[in-house]
C-alpha cells in the first residue's frame, strides 16, 4: 500500500519533544514493511524548516541525511501543474489549511494515493485516510 508521509510524521520522528514521538515511532516499525513511503518535495522542504527553526540546523541535515541514506521514501517532485492545482485548492480552502497541504492532496489525488502517515487533522477531512487514527 502507498502512503503519503506528512510534515507532522516526520517531525514526530524526528523530535523527541513532539508529543506523538512514541507513536510516530511505533507505528513506523509497524508499516515500514509491505508499504510504500511517498511525501513531496515541498514537505521535504517544510519538515527542513520546522527542524532547522526549532532543532536548528544539526537537526534539519539529520532529517535530510536519513532521506538520503535510507531511501525509504519516495519524493514526488511538485510539478507546475501540480503547484497550480495546490493554489487552487489553498484559494477554495475556507479552513485553516496551509498552502503546503493543498499541494499535498492536489499531488495524492493524481498519484491516486488515499492513505497517509501523519497527524494532521485537515487530511482526514479532505477525504484521505489516516493510518494512525483510533489507536
Amino acid at each position: 500500500m502507498r502512503l503519503f508521509v506528512d510534515t507532522s510524521a516526520f517531525y514526530a520522528l524526528a523530535s523527541q519533544n513532539d508529543a506523538f514521538h512514541q507513536k510516530a515511532k511505533t507505528h513506523l516499525k509497524k508499516l515500514i514493511t509491505g508499504h510504500e513511503f511517498i511525501t513531496t518535495s515541498y514537505i521535504v522542504a517544510e519538515t527542513l524548516a520546522l527542524l532547522q527553526n526549532r532543532g536548528g540546523k544539526s537537526a534539519a541535515l539529520h532529517f535530510l541525511d536519513s532521506l538520503n541514506r535510507g531511501k525509504w521514501v519516495e519524493i514526488l517532485w511538485i510539478s507546475e501543474k501540480l503547484h497550480l492545482e495546490g493554489c487552487r485548492l489553498f484559494l477554495k480552502n475556507t479552513a485553516e489549511v496551509s498552502f503546503v497541504d493543498c499541494v499535498s492532496f492536489a499531488a495524492m489525488h493524481h498519484h491516486s494515493i488515499k492513505y497517509f502517515f501523519g497527524f494532521d487533522e485537515h487530511f482526514e477531512k479532505a477525504g484521505f485516510i489516516s493510518t494512525v487514527s483510533g489507536e
